[in-house]
Parts: C-alpha cells; structure tokens; sequence
C-alpha cells in the first residue's frame, strides 16, 4: 500500500457569522462583505485548493488546482492587484488563468489577464535555486470588483507538498481543502492551531477513489486575531 501524508496549517481563529447565498447581485454582495467586515479593504470570498492524488510508476505524485476569489472592497485595493504563482522542479506549474469579474448591473462582466511574466527569481545574498515566480496584474480593480485567479502545479514528488493555510492577510468567507485519492492510497491530515476553530472535516468514498473535505467559514485576518486577544487581555487585567 502507497502512504501519503499532508499536513496543513491552520493559524486563525473562526468567527461566528456568516454569509448568506453564494449566488448574490453584485451590489448586495458588496453591501454585506462591508457590513460584514468593517474596515477591511478585501476578503476572499472562496480560497480552495483541490488535490487529486496519482500513482506513477512507484511513485505518488499530486495535481493541486487552486482557486482564489477576492472581492474588492474600498477604493485602496488597488494595492491587491498585483499578484504572483511560485514554481519549481518540485512544484510544476501546468496552467495559470486569471481575470477581474467587473460589476455590470446584476451580474459581472469578465476581463481576463492575458500579460504573464515568469522568471527565475534571485536575491542579493540568498543561495540561487530553480524557483521561478510567475507575475501578473488585475486590471480594472475597483470596488465591488472580483479577482479571480486558477492555475495547476504538478508536485512529482508528495512529500514536498506545502502546507494549507485557511487564513490569509485578508479575511476568508470560505476556505477549503479537498483530496481526492484512490482507495489504495493512504492519507492522513494533521491539524494545527485549531483548539477554537470549527473544521468542518469529510470522508466519502467514491468507487476506487475516496473524498477527503475539510472546510471553514468566516475566518479573520490574523491582524485581527491577534487585536482581539489583546483586548480580551486588557479586559482580564
């Protein structure tokens, strides 16, 4: 039996709130990730990451495909449009698509990324590896707009998997981690950081293959985190 091991990080805490119907108008989308989240300037609406496990001769390898969706909201997000896909021997990339979703009335008008710009990546003072960094920009980022960004990395080799992290610098509406493997695949996630956080966990099997599912809702920044725990602490002295 092949043995595969992932393990993911969690770092934030999980809030009680949520939202309603995914399916929303643009407008009221935008009025209730403002009313939702005060001050913020973005949240990822879904941040996701599908991994689909194959076995290759001897070896197991993952197809990861991860999916990013930011919905925009103050005029200062313009500072998120610029973003980037790390590769490398051991982490491939086989495909990134991105594109703005422009609100236009009830629905959004779609406005794909079509420069990319991929290089090897090298510092002053920082031993040379094969990591490249594939850069790009969002055009038309204003309020109420959504970034959306998918691409593909083949990892020839699992064990250089890199963790799942749910949180991000901005909060998360819904973040999620699924892997889908054959039945004759072992796979075992561990949990970190999650003494108050509800991760909603799954197990379905399907055929020769079997669903692992783990998810969570409404999680803040770890700014935030890390500002309520400090008047939770102010409060006790």
């Amino acid at each position: 039996m092949h043995r595969f091991s992932y393990r993911y990080l969690l770092v934030a805490l999980l809030v009680a709130s949520s939202f309603t119907a995914r399916a929303q108008q643009p407008a009221q989308l935008l009025a209730q990730a403002l009313q939702q989240y005060p001050g913020e300037k973005a949240v990822y609406l879904d941040y996701r990451q599908d991994l689909t496990v194959e076995i290759v001769g001897d070896s197991v390898q993952v197809l990861a495909r991860h999916h990013y969706d930011m919905l925009h909201l103050e005029a200062q997000t313009s500072m998120y449009a610029d973003d980037r896909v790390y590769s490398s021997l051991f982490n491939r990339l086989q495909k990134v698509e991105a594109r703005t979703m422009v609100p236009n009335g009830r629905d959004y008008r779609t406005v794909k990324v079509t420069d990319f710009k991929s290089k090897f990546e090298t510092q002053p003072g920082i031993f040379y590896d094969d990591t490249r960094v594939t850069t790009f920009s969002f055009p038309m980022v204003t309020p109420g707009a959504r970034t959306v960004t998918d691409y593909t990395v083949r990892h020839p080799d699992s064990r250089f998997l890199q963790p799942f992290f749910f949180s991000s610098y901005v909060p998360v509406r819904h973040a999620e981690l699924t892997i889908t493997a054959p039945a004759g695949v072992k796979v075992e996630g561990k949990l970190f950081n999650t003494d108050q956080v509800k991760v909603q966990f799954s197990k379905q099997q399907k055929g020769n293959t079997v669903v692992y599912r783990w998810a969570a809702d409404n999680l803040p920044t770890p700014r935030a985190t890390t500002t309520a725990r400090k008047a939770a602490t102010t409060a006790r002295t």
